[in-house]
């Protein structure tokens, strides 16, 4: 009887012994699963195409983004009036480029970084070819200077969080702002202390909402890099009122706004729909604004669907 109980004891302690390996190997498997996917998929989550640019001038840097993190681009900088023989279109300074970022790592809840693995151009710095009357001038990939690290802003990033010199190379006007705009995204390159900025094609800020009754229509215009306007035209196309509002982040939908036609101050709320594709607004005039030859059935009340086009 002794031994049969020390062999069964034995068989219950191997048991919850390879019981407890299998969880911890289950465990440990499951937490690098989700770790990795986790930050795999904010790649999958980024917008493909990336531009690097001051707003003026003829030059761009952009790049396509593949999920794995491969992503292939151009550098480009017109200057129509450097003209000569062989190149009476002009000239321009170009780069064609590939490479590789690291799978990104998180930093906190808005933020990630990644390594940038390689980095391959065409042609060398300098060197000149014809074609279509224009001279090209084979350049470095802007924007990729003295590049290692790199950093992802995702929306709803806290600006105070982002770096200065990225929001100087994006154009988010910061007196308004206090986040990165839903479907808004950067990537920082910290050693050349540059900055590419990637959109959603379905983001809000890409679209203008309508509404018309006849001949008059109303439009709203959601902005970040300037304020927000919401017009009311008449049947001539003149605009009778311009409600200006400054959208500061995207948990605010609701708004004081001024009429920059002069009749008074206004209070609006926002309502969009899943897809964006549609916003309900409301609009209440502090005056007593007549909306009615906009739909409007009550004195200073203004409430319909308007929708993008």
């Amino acid at each position: 009887m002794q031994r049969r109980t020390t062999v069964n004891r034995l068989g219950m302690n191997m048991k919850k012994n390879f019981l407890s390996y299998v969880i911890c190997i289950l465990a440990c498997f499951l937490a690098g699963c989700g770790s990795e996917s986790k930050e795999t998929q904010i790649l999958e989550q980024l917008p493909e195409d990336f531009v690097f640019s001051s707003g003026a001038g003829g030059w761009m840097t952009y790049f396509n983004l593949k999920p794995d993190g491969s992503f292939e681009g151009q550098f480009h900088d017109s200057d129509m009036g450097d003209v000569g023989e062989g190149y009476t279109n002009g000239t321009v300074y170009i780069c064609n480029f590939d490479g590789k970022f690291s799978v990104p790592k998180q930093v906190d809840a808005h933020i990630y970084s990644m390594k940038l693995e390689y980095l391959n151009t065409e042609g060398t710095p300098g060197e000149e070819y014809y074609e279509d009357s224009t001279r090209y001038i084979y350049s470095e990939a802007y924007g990729f200077d003295d590049a290692d690290e790199f950093l992802i802003y995702l929306p709803g990033c806290p600006l105070e969080q982002t770096s200065e010199d990225f929001l100087t190379w994006s154009s988010i006007h910061t007196g308004i702002r206090k986040t990165l705009p839903t479907g808004y995204y950067g990537i920082y390159n910290v050693g050349g202390k540059e900055g590419f900025v990637g959109m959603d094609e379905d983001s809000i800020w890409s679209k203008k909402y309508h509404f018309e009754q006849g001949d008059f229509k109303a439009e709203l215009h959601p902005s970040y890099y300037d304020e927000s306007h919401l017009m009311f035209f008449s049947e001539q196309g003149e605009a009778l009122m311009n409600l200006c509002f400054s959208w500061t982040d995207e948990e605010t939908m609701e708004f004081g706004a001024y009429d920059s036609e002069g009749s008074g101050e206004y209070d609006i709320s926002l309502s969009f729909s899943e897809d964006a594709q549609s916003v309900q607004v409301t609009v209440t005039g502090q005056t007593g604004y007549d909306f009615s030859k906009w739909g409007g059935e009550k004195e200073g009340i203004w409430e319909k669907k308007m929708s993008n086009d």
